[in-house]
Parts: structure tokens; sequence; C-alpha cells
């Protein structure tokens, strides 16, 4: 009898075990909301050293690749543009256009057969790197990378990662359009 009790314990505890362990998992992959700054926020655009900008382009495959600007008017004034494995299907022109002035404005597209495929978005994240090292900046972890949009509407930030040791700030853009760092 007590070896019958003790089996229908060990059934009930693998049996809650499995059951919770499923409530656990997810067949999606969860997005976090998107926060939008508003006036409250007190952030600005961060300011740069004068600078001349740019532009450099590239065709990158569903294997990833990257685009580099440095913007030798003006030193520490640097772009990455990493687009990871799987980000695009197949061959895509990618745009990094680094607008020239006193701010880090850059405006990124990618086209593949005629279609704008940076506006409709990526099937991975692709990162955007902006060297900070021309600028002062008190606090780095107030940095972020933050989405321009046309309208003229509020800033909204993305995902952002600050490297106070390279002094650098990393942005995971879910699109392409109008990016700038923001503090």
């Amino acid at each position: 009898m007590s070896r019958v009790v003790g089996l229908a314990k060990l059934a009930s505890v693998l049996l809650l075990t499995t059951a919770f362990a499923a409530c656990e998992r997810s067949t999606t992959t969860p997005t976090a909301p998107t926060p939008r700054l508003g006036v409250a926020d007190n952030g600005q655009e961060l300011a740069a050293p004068s600078h001349l900008g740019g532009k450099v382009s590239g065709s990158i495959g569903a294997r990833g690749g990257e685009l580099h600007f440095d913007d030798y008017s003006a030193r520490g004034i640097e772009y990455w543009l990493d687009v990871p494995a799987g980000a695009v299907s197949g061959s895509t022109a990618f745009s990094m256009k680094v607008n020239g002035g006193r701010n880090f404005r850059v405006d990124l597209s990618a086209t593949a057969d005629g279609v704008d495929v940076g506006a409709r978005g990526f099937a991975r994240p692709v990162r955007l790197t902006i060297s900070y090292a021309a600028a002062r900046v008190p606090s780095p972890s107030r940095l972020r990378i933050v989405w321009l949009p046309d309208d003229g509407s509020a800033p909204v930030p993305v995902i952002t990662h600050v490297d106070p040791n390279h002094r650098t700030v990393t942005g995971y853009l879910p699109h392409f359009s109008h990016w700038t760092v923001w503090y």
C-alpha cells in the first residue's frame, strides 16, 4: 500500500512539474514595449563637435555583414551598422548617411529588388553603434539611441547598450529611418 501511495505522490509531482514548466515556455519571442519620450523626460539630442558627415553603402546578404563610417573631419565621430545573419533573406543594398553638423544624426536605408526592406523591418534586429568619444557626456548611462519620426512627434527610444570603456552607444533597431543619440 505504501508503495502505491509513493508512486501516486511521484506521479503527482511529475505532473505538476510538467505543468509549471509548460506555463513558463513560450513559442513566441516576447517584445519589450517601446517607451515614448515625453516632455517630462527632459532629454535632448546629444551635441557633437562640428563635422562634415558623409555616406557609406554596401551589399549585405543573409549571412550578415557590417558597414563602418569614420568621419575624418572630426576625431571620434564613428558609426557601425551590424547586420546579423538572418536579418535579411538575400542580397540587400544598405546605406548609412551620417548627417554633418553638431549632432549624431544618421539616416539608414535598405533595399532589395526595389523594395524598401529597411522601413518594413528585419527578421532580426540590426545594431547601430555610435562612438560618443568626441562628446562631453557626464553621465553615459543616460545615453540612448532614438528614432526620429518623420511627423516630428516625440523621439522613440529603442533597446540601448552603453559601453563606457569604448565610449560607444548601441541601439537594436527594428526598422530603418532617422536615428540619433539622445541624452
